[in-house]
């Protein structure tokens, strides 16, 4: 049933309407306020009251900008516009205790570009008719739950809230505070911010607004504030169902955790994978079993032996058993040809790998190892069934067949990644959740409106400290901010094979004109970037004593004399007027971009000019990982735990993460004697010393070291965020409350 079509009822309604006060965060002139007609549910074009043009039924106007009104079912009138003239059949004349909408133009009077209604996919408008029922109206509440179309199948249409509407003109709430409540609506529309009539959620539910319990909330030193959720935080029932909507910057180059190091590969699908043990979700760094129940290391440290649990079936139906292990740590520890594995060179101390019966995996040692057990509880290392792998060692970079709590449901490039609850999974009555849906966009503003709208639940990997507290002030207790240090920091990887930065003169230069002290207060602020550290996280047990990092060129405390002394640095190595240089990055601004933009600046105070050039992260990873082209690229090195055999294998010659093509036999002989060392002290002075040579060479530029903010609403429960963004992501424990 067609839409009906409305007109301007009084000149009081028009000017009642009109003097209400905008939506914080809108702007009149930032969006197109007219909305193309729905096919589904029939909705009418709005448009310039002078027009002549149908507009949509359900819509008022605020200084400009449409806003909706929720209407019950009457019959058409025709009623005639205050100040003369005929109105068309259709318009509705207001009724006792009935609701009323009128469409009239805005107090501007502009006329308005047209915007497609978004699909829930995000990509298209729809184009399904709707059978016969009660025409629908725009509504832009995003946390009331879509209607569904009887007889398509699958479709959920955006046009969403004519009930909430309804409930609201009861009550008699006023549009403007209720604008003042919700805040404006954004979605993910061409990467940028802007305010629309759709909810991006397809959660079946409804979500109600009832304020619920408060969690168990640390206070860390500062302002910001640590939500803790372990074990103890559930003491509510657990509630099943829901879909836990997520945002994510980037798109992952492949969906194969062996051969990707990004968090957009392993945020995505974690959920839908098992390992063979795992970091404690809720107690970091210790190691606890995943698929494997228990396991044993003999007195001379040379084998490692793991029992399988039975009764683990990947989502195909087929069991899991040692045979798959051991097929998973073969790809990893012994690739075959044409299969990259970037994590080879933390296991060089394994000899081979066992699989005596369908319940023993055994690895055994060529020497003994300080890390192993930590090595093998990456979250990378994720079990893929034998079958597969021995057909195509690669299948796994399009394809998911895994064991993990959610099972995988769709993925659109670019928009949107879904996976769906497993009724299998071996761990009894998880999940909790009945899906997870990640929204991808690398812009940090809309991941954060996202978040403040209620169109998403939760950023696993950062925001920075302004969009928190705007989403602080804005949500209140609705809100939950989780901060910890990240084990990891931004630097830039320097390529040491090509001139000038084969001479160690130029590359001293740029680490000395690197001001980290200033960095620090500059960036933490829009970034997270804070802490000044060498190779190891600062505060941990294998960081550099100050004292000692101080003595180093680029951690001089005098940024002054630091300058001085690239510029002298420069002109001995025959560049007295400076130079040009191209620094490739990553297109994701946090903190990749707003990092780029200060090391820019400062290397022009030493007459070095840089060119930014941003890429999308599968070219960002192609030049940088793979084939080495570029000068200098923005690389951080992030890692799931701090352990000297994760961070310091990327200087290693010929190691697949060593992006600055490092040549120094020093290094290769310290990190080889660092990981099969098992005197703690002897150990910690050998990775101290393998610090201190690259440093010293400026074979890489360390920048800062990350502080984490995990921001989510709190009907998010049960998450803890650890130090790392690649680690406690199955989502397992995860359960949504009713707000």
């Amino acid at each position: 049933m067609a839409c009906w079509k409305a007109r301007a009822a009084s000149e009081e309604e028009q000017r009642s309407r009109t003097k209400t006060a905008p939506a914080p965060g809108w702007r009149s002139s930032s969006w197109a306020s007219r909305v193309q007609s729905c096919r589904r549910c029939r909705h009418a074009d709005p448009s310039d009251a002078r027009s002549g043009r149908p507009r949509p039924r359900g819509v008022g106007v605020d200084d400009g900008r449409y806003v909706p009104l929720a209407l019950p079912r009457s019959p058409p009138r025709v009623a005639r516009r205050a100040g003369g003239g005929r109105v068309r059949p259709g318009v509705r004349r207001a009724a006792a205790g009935r609701a009323e909408a009128v469409a009239v133009r805005g107090a501007r009077g502009r006329r308005r570009r047209r915007a497609p209604l978004l699909h829930a996919s995000g990509q298209r408008p729809c184009h399904l008719r709707h059978r016969s029922g009660p025409a629908r109206s725009h509504a832009p509440a995003p946390r009331t739950p879509p209607h569904r179309v009887p007889g398509a199948a699958g479709h959920v249409c955006l046009h969403a809230g004519a009930a909430k509407g309804a409930r609201r003109a009861a009550r008699g709430v006023r549009r403007a505070d209720l604008r003042r409540r919700e805040g404006s609506r954004t979605s993910f529309f061409r990467g940028r911010e802007r305010p629309v009539r759709a909810t991006l959620s397809t959660v079946p539910q409804e979500v109600p607004m009832a304020f619920f319990s408060a969690m168990i909330l640390a206070l860390l030193t500062g302002s910001l504030v640590v939500a803790t959720l372990g074990p103890a935080a559930a003491a509510d029932t657990p509630r099943r169902g829901g879909v836990l909507l997520a945002v994510i910057a980037a798109e992952p180059p492949s969906l194969d955790p062996h051969q990707e190091s990004t968090f957009a590969c392993i945020q995505l699908v974690a959920p839908l994978y098992s390992t063979l043990v795992q970091i404690d979700p809720y107690s970091y760094p210790k190691i606890v079993g995943d698929v494997a129940s228990d396991w044993k290391i003999a007195p001379d440290g040379l084998t490692y032996t793991f029992r399988i649990r039975p009764g683990i079936r990947f989502h195909d139906g087929s069991p899991l058993t040692a045979a798959d292990v051991k097929a998973t740590y073969d790809k990893i520890v012994f690739p075959p040809a044409g299969t990259l594995s970037i994590r080879k060179n933390a296991y060089t101390e394994i000899a081979s790998i066992e699989a005596p019966d369908t319940s023993t995996v055994v690895f055994k040692l060529k020497f003994s190892s300080a890390s192993l057990l930590n090595n093998l509880a990456s979250p990378w290392n994720v079990i893929y069934p034998k079958k597969y792998l021995d057909k195509d060692p690669n299948y796994f970079k399009t394809n998911v067949v895994g064991s993990g709590p959610f099972k995988f449901k769709g993925h659109t490039r670019g928009s949107t990644f879904e996976g769906e609850r497993n009724p299998d999974y071996f761990v009894k009555d998880r999940p909790y959740l009945a899906g997870y849906k990640f929204f991808i966009s690398p812009e940090t503003t809309v991941r954060a409106a996202a978040i403040r709208s209620g169109r998403a639940y939760i950023e696993f990997r950062d925001l920075p400290n302004a969009e928190v507290e705007a989403i602080r002030k804005q949500l209140g207790d609705r809100v939950f901010v989780q901060t910890t240090p990240m084990v990891g920091q931004v630097g830039i990887a320097i390529n040491n094979t090509v001139k000038p930065f084969t001479d160690i003169r130029v590359r001293k230069a740029l680490t000395l004109g690197f001001d980290r002290s200033t960095a620090g207060k500059v960036l933490y602020g829009i970034t997270g970037l804070k802490l000044v550290g060498g190779l190891m996280r600062p505060g941990s047990e294998w960081a550099m004593p100050d004292g000692e990092l101080q003595k180093l060129p680029g951690f001089w405390r005098d940024a002054e004399k630091s300058r001085v002394e690239a510029r002298r640095l420069l002109a001995e190595a025959g560049y007295p007027n400076g130079l040009k240089v191209v620094l490739k990055n990553r297109n994701v601004k946090l903190p990749y971009q707003d990092f780029a933009v200060f090391a820019i600046q400062e290397w022009r105070k030493i007459g070095i000019e840089v060119e930014n050039r941003p890429l999308e992260t599968a070219a960002w990873f192609n030049d940088g990982q793979s084939t080495g082209n570029f000068e200098l690229i923005v690389a951080p090195t992030v890692e799931y735990m701090d352990d000297p055999d994760q961070f310091l294998g990327r200087y290693v010659t010929g190691s697949t993460q060593n992006w600055g093509r490092i040549a120094d036999p020093r290094i290769d002989d310290l990190f080889s004697r660092q990981a099969s060392s098992l005197d703690p002290a002897e150990r910690q002075k050998l990775v101290a010393e393998l610090q201190k040579i690259v440093l010293e060479n400026a074979y890489y530029l360390p920048g800062l070291w990350w502080m984490r903010n995990v921001v989510h609403l709190s009907k998010v429960r049960n998450y803890v965020a650890p130090p790392s963004h690649y680690t406690n992501q199955k989502l397992q424990d995860v359960w949504l409350s009713e707000d």
